[in-house]
């Protein structure tokens, strides 16, 4: 899975800067928050939510959420750390 083709720095920017021209900068720390919260979604909450989704889907399903979950906490720190913003 390679999330990095969908995931657009740019365009991250650009809405947050959109938005910064419409609220002001009020709405920084509410647009990169789940850029932040996301990292604190530990293994271990992981696997209780994939245990109960693995009762009604297949495992192939509960595979992919664990690669994405990985992938898109990667991509949201290094997302943080380059933003000129800061929560």
């Amino acid at each position: 899975m390679d999330i990095k083709k969908q995931w657009n720095v740019t365009s991250i920017d650009n809405w947050l800067k959109k938005f910064i021209e419409k609220y002001g900068n009020e709405c920084i720390k509410p647009f990169l928050e789940p850029f932040e919260r996301i990292q604190s979604i530990s293994p271990k909450y992981i696997d209780e939510f994939l245990n109960t989704l693995s009762y009604f889907y297949p495992d192939f399903i509960g595979d992919f959420f664990v690669k994405y979950i990985r992938e898109i906490k990667v991509l949201s720190r290094e997302y943080l750390k380059s933003c000129q913003y800061n929560i």
